[in-house]
Formats: C-alpha cells, structure tokens, sequence
C-alpha cells in the first residue's frame, strides 16, 4: 500500500540543502509559533521545523514514512491519513508549510482559505499552479483560482526551484508561494454569490459575460461592467462589483 500511495501522489523528496536553508529564511519561524507542515516526506523540513518550534503538527499519508519520522522527531505529532479529509478547522492560528503534490494542491489551499483563519502559508507548488495563484487579467494563467485565492489572500511567488532539487526528479518545475490572508474581506459580498458569479464566468471562458452570466440577469444597460468582456479580462475588483449588483438585485426581490 505505501508504495501505491507514494506512486499515486508522485512523491518527490526535495533534497537540494540550499533550497532547504532558503525555505528557512524565508518563513523565519519563531519558537513560539504553532506550525503545520503538510506531507513532511523523509522529513526534510521536519528537521528544522522541529528545532526552530516545540509545536509542530505533520500530516503524512504515506504510514511507513510516518513511523519512521515519529522514531526521529519525538516532539512533532504526526497524523497518518489524507490531508483533504481532516478536520483542517482545528488548526486556526497556525502556519502551514508543505511541499504539496499537483494532484491535492487546489482542493487543500481552496479548503484553508475558506474554512481556517492561519497566520500564512508556505508551499511549494508545480510552477503551473503558481503562476495561476498570482495571475493577472488578460493573461492565459488567469483563471477561476486566482480570483478566488486573490479574494482571501496575498499572494506571492518567491522563489522558483528546478527539477534537480528532488530526489527523483519531477518531470516538472517548481515554485515556492506565500498566501497571506488578507486582515478582511469585504463585508457587503455574499461569497457564495460570488463564486457562483466566478465560475459561470470562467466555464465559458471564451465568451462575453453577457452569454457566460445570463442565467444571472445581469442588468448590463446600468452596469459600470461592460457586458462584452470576457472572464479573462475581468479583475477581481470588478468581480466583486458583480456581485453587489447580483446581491442587490436579490435583495431588492425579496423586499416585494
């Protein structure tokens, strides 16, 4: 079972020391700091997690590499199972690093964003998912995800790491991305209307707003939001917009 896991999650152990040591000042951890490192591995940075901080939690799939971290790093717990079905809520206050596969990175930063209030977190990511995280309108990255992400948080690329920082090495490149959540978001947006808005948008990416959103009933003739832009071409700023309006629209039905 541990080696169809680490076959279906395409595990790639970062093993380059200076990448490692960059990670470290990058997040500057403090001892007084409430870590949580998703999928530690071989424990690369479970290492330095675990001296720099006496309150890190590590969730790890794989249960070989799990007994073998918990003989080594005695003041770490771990926790054997998918991180997309734990309890991530419980985790509030904490940061979070990890060294994420491609194939749960959306769903779990999606999951923190929107359900736990954490410091930051720290991840490295397939370059391709980073490039959509801090993506600009009208550009081919721009996608679903980054106007979601963008909404909850900060987001920056620091670094980028190459193929023969990992052991074996992915047929891919890397980057390593903070997400900052944002202090607030704005109070007067329904999230849920605004996703809605988002992803009908870009279901149909290539086609104007009028087309993409009209189950909405959008009342393009008053919109400050000109109907004959396409999803890529929207800012996040003008999503929200969207919503206020579909928000009001809403609002003013239910007053009849």
């Amino acid at each position: 079972m541990p080696s169809q896991v680490r076959k279906r999650f395409g595990q790639h152990f970062l093993v380059d020391q200076g990448i490692i040591d960059r990670i470290f000042q990058t997040i500057n951890v403090r001892s007084d700091q409430r870590l949580l490192e998703i999928g530690p591995g071989r424990g690369e940075l479970t290492a330095g997690l675990s001296r720099l901080s006496n309150r890190v939690v590590a969730i790890e799939l794989d249960r070989d590499l799990v007994k073998n971290l918990e003989s080594k790093y005695p003041n770490t717990s771990f926790i054997q199972g998918d991180v997309l079905k734990q309890p991530l809520e419980n985790y509030e206050g904490f940061r979070v690093v990890g060294n994420l596969p491609y194939e749960i990175s959306t769903p779990l930063i999606t999951k923190l964003i929107e359900n736990v209030q954490v410091i930051d977190m720290h991840f490295m990511l397939q370059r391709e998912v980073a490039q959509r995280l801090v993506a600009q309108p009208r550009t081919k990255e721009y996608g679903r995800l980054s106007v979601v992400v963008q909404y909850w948080c900060e987001v920056s690329s620091l670094f980028n790491v190459e193929p023969e920082s990992f052991q074996p090495p992915p047929k891919v490149r890397s980057s390593f991305v903070c997400l900052r959540p944002k202090e607030t978001v704005p109070e007067d947006i329904d999230y849920q209307d605004f996703k809605r808005v988002v992803s009908l948008a870009f279901s149909q990416r290539r086609k104007t707003l009028r087309n993409s959103l009209k189950e909405l009933s959008i009342g393009w003739d008053t919109s400050e939001i000109s109907s004959r832009l396409r999803a890529d071409e929207v800012s996040l700023e003008q999503y929200l917009t969207l919503t206020r309006q579909l928000t009001a629209k809403s609002d003013s039905k239910k007053g009849l």
